[in-house]
């Protein structure tokens, strides 16, 4: 994950090769979403670019890629600003759900792990893998 993370941060203004990326994860990992979400200013943010399975609802371009009243949000980029990740193996057993509740249930999301992506010394986005079928050990 860290490697992925990596190469993003060091090539974060080239959206095919993020888009590429971002897909081989999704099929060396077997899940059903792999996405990038982009920090504003105010530490809200969207969903950028996604690589997601057919079956299952896209987060970007949709109302669903602007998160807004998250616990990063909250916390100016928490856990996160330590190059910490989040995961999750069961939205519901957890006390951890740093994306709103109501986002994961809409995007069908039953487990997620998030990665900090840093340019240079500042946090820039994060690196989203979710599992959609089944709450899953990461």
């Amino acid at each position: 994950m860290g490697r992925f993370a990596e190469l993003i941060q060091q090539n974060n203004n080239s959206k095919k090769l993020m888009q590429f990326a971002i897909k081989e994860l999704q099929q060396v990992l077997k899940v059903d979403r792999v996405a990038i979400y982009r920090f504003a200013s105010d530490w809200s943010g969207k969903f950028i670019i996604e690589s997601v399975a057919a079956n299952w609802p896209k987060l970007v371009g949709t109302e669903l890629s602007q998160v807004k009243d998250s616990a990063i949000q909250e916390t100016q980029g928490g856990r996160y600003l330590r190059r910490e990740s989040l995961q999750v193996n069961d939205i519901y057993q957890t006390q951890e759900n740093d994306l709103p509740l109501s986002l994961l249930e809409q995007s069908q999301t039953k487990a997620y792990l998030l990665v900090p992506i840093f340019n240079g010394e500042k946090l820039w986005g994060l690196l989203g893998i979710f599992q959609n079928d089944r709450p899953r050990q990461w």
